[in-house]
């Protein structure tokens, strides 16, 4: 654990403090009693030590940070947002703008409302026992994805062609993020879902490993102004208990019941060409979970199953094109792995574990679905196209699912 020690002069002892505050101090030892009355004997030492932990702290302005001495803060280009350790420390809040850098935990990344163009910031491991990075979006306006419904080119096959014949289909470009967008590239060349729209309150999670580090980069085309977001960048021990399994994109951990979205829900339309890992931690004496939505159409993703249809499951009509791969809708979907059930006491199997479609969606309201497979993790997929005829019209939200262990 890194530390901060301030060393303070004085004759009087300071009381050790509970929370991960140590104070030493170097006792005068006395050999010869018969040289030192009783009040001697009790002498304070000169010279004490304070000791405190990096920890997270709550700062004023509503924003987290660490605590660090006040010396340290302002090396790291950190503001004070408060005290902490018992008045020893400052809350350090250490925030970036375009083109900063940072190894400090609880980073944030800020617009000022200026930004046009391309902006990065760059995020470095603090220790090398970090093995990941959560990205927690307290505030996260972009422009929304694309929702021209129009023909923009044909597929066959789910692949794009040139012209419009035999069995190809016209489909539009809805659904992309076609003007502003966010992206993180991790060490190994790895790169998070590229995303846009309104995502206020959800989260990212990308891998991290010392000593490489992390770039986010906005990528943004409308005028000053036009975009805002404050995200905070938290780094995560290899042996750490809220550590993500590998492959996850949002990791939910504490409470035993989650709310889970597609990113952009909040702005009316699912974003394409996603490939998200929802993964739920198992927690203490839990052993399934289900899955429902609170209103109809908290699930709408494409599909060739009528609106309003209360689905059981369909590997025919979802995640893929279709038995002949001719189908030019039914792949935006989610899969939950493992048998999947009709009722928290595990009966009536599911014929099938892929979810698509819209209106009741994977299930209505005050119905679940459940699994005891482990672990617990929805995936979500989405292709870069929608098709031109009358489903491009609805509006392909997403999904808002309630998940209960």
């Amino acid at each position: 654990m890194i530390t901060n020690r301030l060393f303070l002069l004085g004759f009087r002892l300071i009381a050790l403090l509970s929370f991960s505050i140590d104070v030493r101090g170097e006792e005068r030892r006395i050999d010869d009693k018969s040289d030192f009355n009783e009040r001697d004997e009790k002498l304070f030492p000169l010279f004490t030590v304070i000791q405190f932990a990096n920890t997270v702290c709550a700062g004023s302005n509503g924003m987290n940070g660490t605590c660090l001495t006040a010396n340290d803060c302002q090396s790291r280009n950190g503001s004070p947002g408060g005290t902490c350790a018992a008045g020893y420390g400052t809350c350090c809040i250490i925030s970036l703008g375009c083109g900063g850098m940072s190894s400090s935990n609880n980073t944030y990344f800020t617009s000022s409302g200026t930004e046009t163009g391309m902006c990065s910031v760059t995020i470095c491991p603090c220790d090398s026992n970090v093995c990941q990075l959560r990205l927690e979006f307290e505030s996260f306006m972009l422009a929304g994805p694309s929702t021209i419904s129009t023909s923009a080119f044909t597929i066959i096959k789910g692949t794009g062609v040139a012209g419009i014949g035999g069995k190809s289909t016209a489909v539009s470009q809805k659904t992309l993020c076609l003007s502003d967008t966010f992206s993180i590239t991790s060490p190994g060349g790895a790169t998070g879902p590229t995303i846009c729209g309104i995502n206020t309150g959800q989260h990212m999670i990308m891998p991290m490993n010392s000593p490489s580090c992390n770039t986010l980069n906005m990528n943004l085309r409308g005028g000053p102004g036009s975009a805002n977001w404050r995200i905070r960048a938290i780094q995560t021990e290899c042996n750490s208990e809220v550590r993500a399994p590998d492959g996850c994109t949002k990791f939910f951990f504490g409470p035993v019941s989650h709310c889970l979205l597609t990113y952009n829900f909040d702005g009316g339309l699912h974003l394409g060409n996603q490939m998200e890992n929802f993964c739920i931690r198992r927690e203490r004496r839990m052993c399934s979970i289900c899955y429902s939505t609170a209103m109809d159409m908290d699930f709408d993703l494409t599909t060739k199953i009528a609106a309003g249809t209360k689905l059981s499951g369909d590997s025919g009509q979802c995640c893929n094109y279709g038995k002949t791969n001719q189908n030019h809708k039914g792949y935006d979907c989610i899969i939950l792995p493992g048998k999947v059930f009709m009722s928290k006491a595990l009966q009536n199997v599911l014929k099938a574990n892929e979810f698509c479609g819209r209106g009741k969606g994977i299930i209505g309201p005050n119905n679940s679905v459940c699994t005891n497979s482990m672990p617990f993790r929805i995936n979500f997929r989405s292709d870069g196209f929608e098709s031109t005829n009358n489903e491009a019209s609805v509006n392909n939200k997403g999904f808002k699912i309630y998940a209960i262990q």
